[in-house]
C-alpha cells in the first residue's frame, strides 16, 4: 500500500516535468485503492519546483507544484493509482477543470524515498469512451514494449 501512495504523488508531480503522457478524456475508473499518510509530504525532481502532496480523499491525493525559488503555487493537479495485472498506474489531472484530460504513467518505488515514473506512450490512437474500455485497453497491451516512452523520471523525498 505505501508503494502505491509514493507512487502516486510522484506520478502527479511528474505531469509538469516530463514530456505529455497520453491522455484521454475518460479515465482508468474508480479510484479504489486508499491513500497513505506516509507520502503526505514534499518531493522533488531536478530543480524548478517542489511539490506537496495533500489527502483529497480516502482514495485521491492533491499534488501542490510550488516554485523552489518563489513560492509561488504554480498548478495543482489531482490523483489516484489504479493496479491493472501487478501493474500500477497512476492517473492524474488538473484540479478544477470541468472536463478533464487524463493522464497515465506506470510507476514504480525504489526504497522509501524514491519514485520512478514512466509515461504512458502519447502514440495511442484509439479514442476511448468508457472506463472499462479503456482498462481493457491497457490490460491488453501493458506487455507490448512501445506500450510506454523510454523517458522516466525519478523523484526524492524531501524533508521540510
Amino acid at each position: 500500500m505505501k508503494n502505491n501512495t509514493l507512487i502516486t504523488v510522484i506520478a502527479c508531480l511528474a505531469l509538469t516535468l516530463m514530456g505529455c503522457p497520453y491522455s484521454s478524456s475518460v479515465n482508468l475508473g474508480k479510484a479504489e485503492i486508499k491513500t497513505d499518510n506516509s507520502i503526505i509530504k514534499k518531493w522533488k525532481q531536478g530543480t524548478d519546483y517542489f511539490y506537496k502532496v495533500l489527502k483529497y480523499d480516502e482514495y485521491s491525493y492533491t499534488i501542490k507544484k510550488i516554485s523552489q525559488t518563489t513560492g509561488d503555487l504554480s498548478e495543482t493537479y489531482i490523483g489516484y493509482i489504479t493496479d491493472i495485472d501487478g501493474t500500477k498506474y497512476m492517473t492524474v489531472h488538473t484540479d478544477g477543470s470541468s472536463s478533464p484530460s487524463y493522464y497515465f504513467y506506470k510507476f514504480e518505488q525504489s526504497g522509501t524515498n524514491k519514485i520512478t515514473l514512466t509515461p504512458v506512450t502519447e502514440n495511442i490512437d484509439e479514442t476511448f469512451t468508457s472506463p472499462s474500455d479503456l482498462f481493457s485497453f491497457f490490460k491488453k497491451n501493458q506487455k507490448n514494449s512501445y506500450f510506454f516512452d523510454n523517458d522516466e523520471e525519478e523523484y526524492t523525498a524531501v524533508e521540510e
